[in-house]
């Protein structure tokens, strides 16, 4: 499934249900939405203690009735998942996006790209036996949004374009220091 830059999708079925990815966003916004390729319902089912409490805030653009509006923001779109029918177990709603995704993609790219290509790197094993620069180039061929890289997108929404690249590159150095470099002995 995919909507935003990629292939609209009016439905998808996971598990026998249907979403209408059209509604996640305003007509004007489609364009500025990073694309959805994979929705996971971790709760298939419903609990009845287990229910979402609705937090109030006037950040999150909500009027009485609990719908959607299209708040006004220079840096973010709105997502109205509940419009899409896409899974959502949370009182936090609406959820926005920062418009600047593709810059924070690029920034998350090039700084892979130079960890790729720097022949210390090599030199740098991971605790799980694999160097820093092989574990940077695993990731170049891997469908990097739809990981650790779309935590900038949604986590920073109202970022303007440069600060969403600076919080995706730190992103990068928290996923590539994860895994508690040492450095090989004999380089």
């Amino acid at each position: 499934m995919f909507i935003g830059d990629h292939q609209p999708v009016e439905h998808h079925t996971t598990n026998g249900k249907a979403y209408d990815l059209r509604a996640i966003v305003g007509d004007g916004d489609t364009e500025m939405l990073c694309p959805i390729r994979y929705v996971y319902d971790y709760l298939p089912f419903q609990i009845n203690w287990l229910k979402p409490q609705p937090l109030s805030s006037g950040l999150f653009w909500e009027d009485k009735q609990g719908s959607c509006r299209r708040g006004e923001s220079l840096n973010s779109i709105l997502l109205d998942t509940r419009a899409a029918s896409l899974p959502l177990h949370t009182g936090l709603y609406p959820f926005r996006q920062n418009k600047y995704w593709r810059a924070s993609e690029q920034a998350t790219k090039e700084l892979l790209v130079l960890f790729a290509g720097d022949e210390r790197c090599r030199g740098i094993l991971l605790s799980n036996k694999k160097s820093m620069a092989s574990l940077a180039e695993e990731q170049l061929g891997s469908s990097i949004m739809d990981t650790y890289s779309r935590f900038t997108s949604y986590m920073s929404a109202e970022a303007e374009d440069k600060r969403t690249q600076l919080l995706a590159q730190c992103v990068v150095l928290l996923f590539m220091f994860d895994g508690k470099p040492r450095a090989r002995h004999g380089r």
